[in-house]
């Protein structure tokens, strides 16, 4: 989401050449954005959600968040294994706000 919200500022500024400089803000966000990349490296999300045929307790779980330049979104697979849990994330969405307001939205 960070490098979205840094490409939609310099959409805002109009900046129209890759050889141009950027305002400090955004420079220094993009360097601390930057720097946490190499963290990437060792996460690791299992995508498999197989489950279980003898398990009679399967429940979908939904967040969402919104702020007024994101949003965010992702569904949970809950599955009950005796008196344990697990929880498989089946998959998630971000977005940027838009910068006009929808013509649909009074």
């Amino acid at each position: 989401m960070i490098a979205k919200l840094i490409l939609q500022d310099l959409w805002q500024l109009a900046i129209q050449q890759w050889n141009e400089f950027v305002p400090q803000d955004i420079h220094t966000r993009w360097i601390a954005f930057r720097t946490q990349m190499s963290d990437l490296n060792q996460l690791r999300i299992p995508r498999c959600v197989k489950l279980n045929v003898h398990q009679p307790i399967v429940e979908v779980h939904g967040f969402c968040d919104a702020s007024q330049r994101a949003f965010g979104a992702c569904i949970y697979i809950r599955a009950k294994l005796g008196i344990n849990h697990h929880s498989k994330l089946l998959c998630s969405k971000s977005r940027v706000a838009p910068l006009r307001p929808s013509r649909y939205c009074h």
